[in-house]
């Protein structure tokens, strides 16, 4: 009898992707590719976070290259990357949800991601 089998490659599926995760408790996550291309893989890091309700796009800033006046960076924790968030989900009506935004543009410093699926 002839097998037809197919091997699994255990590569990690997304591994790489530059990515936010959002979950129901209301925290962000930066994903490991993400983290590497801001390069702040293994610290503590601090973003402004914004929200283009058009589009339904979160933004990402960095305090580095931007200071806007009456907004506070968010701190994302250097061991698994997580940020609290709730009061950012309960201002712009993001629900409270497991789900993956990718990275789609950098516009004037902010880098924005859409929802792309649930996760």
């Amino acid at each position: 009898m002839a097998l037809n089998i197919e091997g699994y490659a255990n590569n990690g599926g997304r591994a790489g992707g530059l990515s936010l995760i959002t979950d129901k408790h209301g925290r962000l996550r930066i994903s490991a590719g993400l983290a590497k291309f801001l390069y702040i893989s293994g610290k503590d890091a601090e973003f402004y976070l914004g929200f283009d309700r058009e589009s339904g796009r979160i933004a990402l800033g960095s305090p580095e290259f931007m200071t806007p006046d009456d907004m506070k960076p968010v701190r994302f924790d250097a061991k698994r990357r997580y940020a609290s968030a709730r009061p950012f989900f309960a201002q712009f009506g993001i629900p409270l949800e497991a789900a993956r935004y990718d990275y789609e543009d950098k516009v004037n410093h902010w880098l924005l991601f859409r929802r792309v699926a649930e996760v």
